[in-house]
């Protein structure tokens, strides 16, 4: 009749087995045995894995760059006005980009808070500054425990 189907139990069904499969595969982005190094243009992918300060600073600008696509996609009116419209899409790209190369260098979950850090408080201080938003004692205090979190996973990060 043909070879018997294999046995699955629980240990085969879990998530980590199957994380554990797709680790086993070896996916290469964004193309199988082919570098980012050679797709992207410069030596901007491997500057994150020289050094530790290297990606620390490409996170920052990253962060940065947030906060003017956010900005940016508020003047663009729902993107009725072309010219901050295509600032908002640059912004974004590059803040994606070097966020990309920054975790080469960095733990994943380091990075992405310190990342949504700059943009959530950097936005909210740019609301306050430019847009007139209000700036109340509770709102501040708020920003200021994103703040404390994001100098927190700085400080006990391993790489």
């Amino acid at each position: 009749m043909g070879a018997p189907l294999p046995s699955w139990g629980p240990e085969q069904c879990s998530l980590a087995a199957t994380l554990r499969t797709i680790a086993a595969a070896r996916l290469d982005w964004p193309l199988p045995n082919m570098p980012i190094g050679s797709i992207i243009p410069g030596r901007l992918h491997n500057q994150a894995t020289k050094g530790n300060a290297m990606a620390w600073v490409m996170l920052v600008i990253a962060g940065l760059l947030e906060m003017v696509w956010s900005y940016s996609a508020k003047r663009s009116d729902g993107f009725s006005n072309w010219g901050w419209g295509a600032v908002t899409i640059a912004a974004s790209l590059v803040s994606f980009f070097l966020l990309t190369f920054a975790m080469r260098g960095l733990q994943l979950g380091t990075a992405y808070a310190v990342w949504t850090g700059i943009g959530t408080v950097g936005t909210f201080a740019v609301g306050i500054a430019l847009l007139g938003e209000p700036a109340g004692f509770w709102r501040i205090a708020c920003a200021m425990l994103i703040v404390g979190g994001v100098i927190g996973l700085r400080l006990t990060s391993k790489s």
